[in-house]
């Protein structure tokens, strides 16, 4: 009781990669994008380069995608607040990752995802903890692939996400250890898909 009906009037912040024209972002009520990469309004992932491209988008369709769609985001009725702030999820400098966090907070945003890590970084855990000064939620990803929690998810400010396959065991790639707070699936989950230099129409 008294929780937001599947994230209605919640404002989700996400630093990623930035998000493009996708049938399964279609119709998502979108707050104060940033694109702090080039300084500007417009989260748009621009497909090119090395790293992840398409990622934003991806990770943007498991938080928000639409009830009509094919696939349903956990919270499909939340307001999306899309960060350019990365063009690889593997952070050797967080400097930028600190940055969105910093426009989540002064632009409104009740809960700030990540699925991003690497070092550990004075600039973003300053950032984390003013995020959780102003009551803001901050969750990211444990990880992958390297075994230890990686950073941000690895400070008490934020809360660690590792993933679960579909027999509710940990995904053999998640990384573990005391620092994960909560599992949410990771295994063959449904996303929306994007190939290198290609928007979805």
């Amino acid at each position: 009781r008294g929780r937001p009906d599947r994230g209605s009037g919640i404002i989700i912040a996400q630093p990623d990669t930035g998000v493009t024209a996708h049938p399964e972002l279609q119709n998502i009520d979108r707050f104060n994008p940033r694109d702090v990469l080039d300084d500007d309004p417009d989260p748009t992932d621009p497909l090119t380069g090395g790293g992840n491209p398409g990622h934003g988008t991806s990770t943007a369709s498991v938080a928000v995608s639409r009830d009509a769609a094919v696939i349903v985001g956990a919270a499909p009725k939340a307001i999306h607040m899309p960060i350019r702030a990365i063009e690889s999820v593997v952070r050797i400098t967080q400097v930028t990752v600190a940055e969105a966090i910093e426009w989540a907070v002064q632009n409104g945003a009740h809960v700030i995802t990540m699925s991003l890590g690497g070092i550990p970084s004075f600039t973003l855990h300053r950032a984390l903890r003013r995020a959780v000064d102003a009551d803001v939620i901050v969750l990211a990803a444990a990880g992958n692939c390297v075994r230890t929690v990686v950073w941000p998810a690895r400070y008490d400010d934020c809360i660690a996400v590792a993933g679960i396959n579909s027999a509710d065991e940990p995904w053999p790639g998640t990384c573990r250890g005391s620092a994960v707070d909560i599992s949410a699936p990771a295994q063959n989950v449904m996303v929306a898909r994007v190939a290198a230099g290609h928007e979805q129409t």
